[in-house]
């Protein structure tokens, strides 16, 4: 934490400032870029992200591009030997998180929902590329790059279980509030966890957008992949999905803090068994027509069950919680969450 913003290095990347902070050396503008041969911007045109191919001299611009002092950049690191075999590269870690920013781009005119303000150009990433010179050939290397939402605070299990009453309803209301915008737009974030929820401005908000989906059932069969849900597995492992799914359980629990550490909870089996039963009457695609707004809910789910398993306060929200992956879209479930607290503002 630096001058109240949230650095980290994660699995694929290093967050970073802007720059134009000359006592913060993890920033953009103390890193030294030599022999610049280009740039490839990715910037809105035409409600489209497009790529701009420029030369050095863009450079200066893109380092103080930040002049309100609004937002981050994410520089993304050289995959393991392991992912590289699989194909990904700096690259195509950078466009997966673009191509994320696409499916959302209709609701950045109205809702600011990743933190970056609408306008006729928005730049989303870029990649720079540098000349290195070798004694029998030349070859070119580059340094991938996408702009992110600078947020005083990332959530954790530790923040999360001191949240306060009226904190909690807030944590709950805004993320369904959020969750229901891309529901409009048939739209799934995919990849709902404590590392993927900010506290920017008072307003708890959802980040990291690669792994959003249309909610579309060859969509999802293409892409493999949509989250911690059971059609995900379903699909991917056919009817050995419970034991991959369980695991997959276990490591997020572990990994995020979702809520604890057991191999099984009940709420974990209650969601086992719900579509262990509709896997067993319909066929996968079918299944998926009756639950693919309820595929992030459920993902929700867990981390609000690990609060409230950990906060005796927060029981009044047991059913609530208990059922929130059958409550059809997040909508619904918001509409039911406030009738809980009628009394109560956030």
């Amino acid at each position: 934490m630096k001058g109240g913003i949230v650095h980290g290095v994660g699995m694929k990347g290093k967050v970073m400032d802007y720059g134009a902070i000359e006592s913060d050396v993890d920033s953009l503008e103390h890193i030294q870029f030599q022999q610049v041969d280009h740039i490839d911007l990715y910037v809105l045109h035409n409600n489209t992200i497009q790529k701009e191919t420029k030369g050095p001299s863009i450079l200066y611009d893109i380092i103080h591009h930040d002049k309100e002092r609004n937002y981050v950049v994410k520089e993304f690191m050289e995959p393991s030997i392991v992912m590289r075999a699989q194909g990904m590269t700096k690259h195509a870690y950078m466009m997966r998180e673009i191509d994320g920013f696409s499916h959302i781009l209709p609701l950045l005119k109205k809702h600011n929902i990743a933190g970056i303000k609408y306008r006729n150009t928005v730049l989303f990433g870029f990649e720079i590329f540098m000349k290195q010179t070798g004694h029998l050939y030349d070859s070119k290397v580059s340094r991938c790059f996408v702009i992110n939402r600078k947020c005083q605070e990332t959530m954790s299990m530790k923040k999360v279980d001191l949240l306060k009453p009226n904190q909690f309803i807030a944590f709950v209301k805004h993320i369904l509030s959020e969750l229901a915008e891309l529901q409009k737009l048939n739209l799934a974030h995919g990849d709902i966890k404590l590392d993927n929820i900010m506290k920017c401005n008072g307003k708890y908000e959802l980040i990291d957008w690669e792994n959003s989906r249309k909610l579309d059932y060859e969509f999802l069969v293409k892409q493999r992949y949509l989250g911690l849900s059971p059609m995900y597995f379903k699909i991917l492992y056919g009817s050995a999905w419970y034991p991959a799914f369980s695991t997959a359980l276990l490591k997020y629990y572990q990994e995020t803090g979702g809520y604890d550490t057991y191999t099984s909870s009940q709420y974990g089996n209650a969601v086992t068994s719900h579509y262990s039963d509709l896997f067993s009457k319909h066929s996968t695609e079918e299944v998926f027509q009756q639950v693919k707004y309820e595929l992030d809910l459920t993902a929700f789910g867990f981390i609000l069950y690990g609060i409230m398993a950990r906060n005796p306060t927060l029981k009044k929200y047991n059913n609530f919680i208990m059922n929130l992956f059958k409550m059809k879209n997040a909508s619904i479930a918001l509409h039911e969450f406030s009738k809980l607290n009628k009394t109560r503002r956030v």
